[in-house]
């Protein structure tokens, strides 16, 4: 009998936002894949650590080269790896930052695996952006608001401005090296006073800005960067 995939979505940092699904389900399966950055960062094992340490694990290394066929390449052998467990009947528990629908890297493992016949199932987390606002006390969307969730590491400067010109609030994710240049648009648009973040949500090292005159001077801005634009 072949293994079944899961992919298991961990939340965003504290271990105390792990759902009890995703607990019985790591406990139930045979090995445990660990995604790390290619540089050794493993956040979501550091999450899961206490259920998952016992258990055979699969080091799972994603390129984060921006050549399309690296990226590929590794993705391919992450599904290989994986699929000599399942082949055993061993069930394998994937384990991801957040939820596994949302920019995920294991939703591409998830269909290679998917397309070689084997079974899968996601197990929902609590997304960042979700805690976040949890975080700072605040709603995402009420009554008739839109929300929108903007992933700006590959937006030019002129689609962030007229993604924050839409009405209601927005989410913006994957700021890195963009972070400065966000800060600036939403000044420009007047948007400061309905702007808040934070950084590195649930995580030992967590930040909260409330107060756009703080936030604006971060020189170093963490990937794991929230920010929630009022609208």
């Amino acid at each position: 009998m072949k293994g079944k995939l899961y992919g298991i979505g961990t939340g965003p940092g504290d271990n105390e936002l792990l759902t009890l699904k995703a607990i019985k389900v790591m406990e139930k399966c045979h090995v445990i894949a660990i995604p790390n950055d290619g540089n050794g960062g493993r956040i979501a094992f550091e999450i899961v650590e206490e259920y998952v340490s016992h258990k055979p694990l699969i080091e799972c290394s994603f390129s984060m080269d921006k050549c399309k066929i690296t990226r590929k390449e590794a993705r391919q052998k992450v599904a290989n790896d994986i699929e000599d467990m399942l082949k055993l009947g061993k069930n394998v528990g994937f384990i991801t930052l957040g939820d596994p629908t949302i920019y995920s890297t294991y939703m591409y493992v998830h269909k290679l695996i998917s397309a070689r016949g084997f079974e899968t199932e996601i197990i929902s987390g609590i997304p960042s952006f979700v805690a976040a606002a949890a975080m700072l006390n605040t709603s995402l969307c009420e009554g008739e608001e839109s929300l929108h969730i903007i992933p700006v590491s590959q937006k030019t400067e002129q689609e962030i401005e007229d993604m924050l010109r839409l009405s209601g609030n927005k989410i913006i994710m994957k700021s890195g090296k963009k972070f400065n240049t966000i800060l600036n648009i939403i000044e420009k648009l007047e948007l400061s006073e309905k702007t808040q973040i934070v950084e590195r949500c649930g995580m030992i090292n967590q930040q909260i800005y409330k107060d756009f005159d703080k936030f604006k001077d971060i020189d170093n801005a963490s990937y794991f960067s929230i920010i929630i634009v009022k609208g």
